[in-house]
């Protein structure tokens, strides 16, 4: 006990800069959602971390996509210069397309900043020709969004243009302009379609791990729920899961990493 006690001082003590990289813009988190609505009515659309896959050996999360037009699913994983994506699986104009990645592609790049700019090129075959979409994606601006949920500050609001190129005579998609702000620990607060409707955050749920219990805030009770279980070997799925880098074991590799979150506040106006 004097052990812990002498580390949640340490950890309480040092200040840990958090830098403003990609993935505080799209937390990666089995679990986490948002639902983004047309103000003029019910329309929903839904995205969520909603699971774990392989792809070629490699263990990535799909991201999920429900409109009324249908389901688009993007496998990621995070690395240190940025979210990646190696296959996705979308509806184009009608038109269902699965592209994958031989090296994977940048789907938010490690370090964002207005004028930052990045390209996704995927390839696929349609009854045997080739399909190509390229999307290019740009930071903008950076400013407030208020949704019915809150104002986030300081959102990235990023362009995408799509161009699909396609060798059939009978496909023609044209090319498609989007826009998404993204909010500081927070992710997708709103979105602008091709047809320039507007979809604003309308709920939310985030399951950082160091936020052990889930109330959308980093403090003095994350380290608790971690120092209960100090020692003990954890493979529970629960959602509050003390085991926060998810090794199997509560240890003072866990309390470090909420001490370096402490303070964070996943709200808006934050």
């Amino acid at each position: 006990m004097r052990l812990i006690g002498t580390a949640v001082i340490i950890i309480l003590c040092f200040n840990y800069p958090i830098a403003s990289a990609g993935y505080q813009y799209y937390p990666n988190f089995i679990g986490n959602t948002w639902t983004l609505r047309h103000a003029d009515d019910a329309e929903d659309r839904i995205v969520k971390v909603d699971r774990t896959a392989v792809i070629s050996g490699r263990e990535v999360n799909v991201l999920e996509r429900r409109t009324p037009g249908g389901i688009d699913e993007m496998y990621i994983f995070t690395e240190p210069d940025g979210i990646k994506i190696v296959r996705s699986d979308v509806n184009l104009g009608g038109f269902a397309l699965s592209l994958d990645y031989d090296t994977p592609e940048v789907f938010i790049p490690a370090f964002l900043g207005v004028g930052v700019s990045w390209t996704i090129k995927g390839e696929t075959t349609v009854l045997g020709f080739s399909v190509k979409v390229n999307a290019n994606a740009t930071v903008v601006a950076q400013e407030d969004v208020t949704t019915p949920v809150g104002t986030f500050r300081n959102c990235f609001k990023i362009r995408q243009d799509y161009v699909v190129k396609a060798a059939l005579p009978f496909l023609d998609i044209p090319s498609l302009v989007t826009y998404m702000w993204l909010a500081p620990n927070i992710g997708l607060v709103k979105e602008m379609d091709s047809k320039q409707v507007v979809f604003e955050l309308v709920d939310y749920k985030l399951f950082y791990p160091w936020d052990v219990n889930h109330d959308l805030k980093v403090d003095v009770v994350d380290l608790a729920e971690v120092g209960v279980y100090f020692g003990a070997f954890f493979y529970g799925t629960e959602a509050n899961n003390p085991d926060v880098n998810r090794d199997g074991i509560i240890d003072i590799s866990d309390l470090v990493l909420v001490g370096k979150h402490r303070g964070e506040i996943y709200l808006p106006g934050q």
